[in-house]
């Protein structure tokens, strides 16, 4: 018969499994030759296609605007940048679990966009890029005649 012990080792011993798995991905998306940054994972983020222009949303918590670079060209969109962690003067860390880091990740376009229109903002650390499509490849209404 098993006892509440019995069954609270049995989770103990899946949530050391589920910390290993996460170990094991952690270090597979690891570059060494980069000093161990993550490798083109990180900012986590989502290109849509929205009819008139395509969006890029990416997460930057605890990047400052001074700290982001976009350079996009027709065909691809970069981002690149860091993030700084520093204790305010004077205090210093007794635990510190987020690490500075630098990033850059690139993103292939879809579709054709108009550059010079682009537009981006950060806010609540969600970075939004506004990238117009191309005139030729905007959706257009087609008017129905009767026959």
């Amino acid at each position: 018969m098993l006892g509440w012990f019995d069954i609270d080792r049995s989770f103990d011993a899946l949530d050391d499994f589920r910390r290993a798995v996460d170990r094991a991905f952690e270090e597979a998306t690891r570059d060494p030759a980069r000093g161990g940054e993550r490798c083109g994972c990180w900012p986590r983020a989502t290109l849509s296609d929205q009819g008139e222009a395509l969006v890029l949303e990416a997460g930057l918590p605890g990047v400052k605007l001074d700290d982001i670079e976009i350079n996009a060209s027709a065909d691809t969109l970069t981002l690149s940048g860091r993030r700084k962690v520093q204790a305010p003067e004077g205090y210093t860390p007794h635990r510190q679990e987020r690490s500075g880091l630098s990033f850059r990740r690139s993103f292939a376009l879809p579709a054709k966009v108009e550059l010079d229109k682009a537009e981006a903002t950060l806010k609540d650390g969600i970075l939004t890029v506004r990238l117009p499509k191309a005139p030729e490849l905007k959706p257009r209404a087609v008017t129905v005649r009767a026959g």
